[in-house]
């Protein structure tokens, strides 16, 4: 093979090697990017979820509170939902407050377990 033949092949192989670079950077780039997506869209979900599991359970009640859910005649407990319903409305207590921070610390883990 003369002189110029060879480096035809060796720029060919050049340029074929760089393509090859370039593409599988190309592809792990959106690889990487695939991956922080679906990251984000199952924290999202999984915070969906939680919230949901807060607003389900409610906020909790004191002791003479819960006794009367549980054991008061319906008047009673209707009047209680219904001064507890009047004081959330008038007062809202601050997020801190309504939310126990261990049982939604509790709850964000239990999420993302599964």
């Amino acid at each position: 093979m003369n002189k110029r033949a060879i480096y035809f092949t060796v720029g060919l192989m050049a340029i074929g090697l760089l393509g090859t670079a370039i593409i599988q950077w190309y592809w792990i780039n959106w690889s990487v990017q695939l991956k922080e997506e679906q990251f984000e869209k199952a924290i999202k979900e999984a915070l969906k979820r939680v919230a949901s599991q807060i607003e389900d359970k409610g906020d909790y009640l004191e002791i003479t509170e819960q006794y009367i859910a549980l054991k008061g005649t319906w008047e009673q407990r209707r009047l209680l939902l219904e001064h507890i319903d009047r004081e959330n409305r008038i007062h809202p207590k601050s997020l801190d407050k309504r939310i126990d921070p261990k049982n939604l610390d509790y709850l964000i883990k239990q999420e993302l377990k599964t």
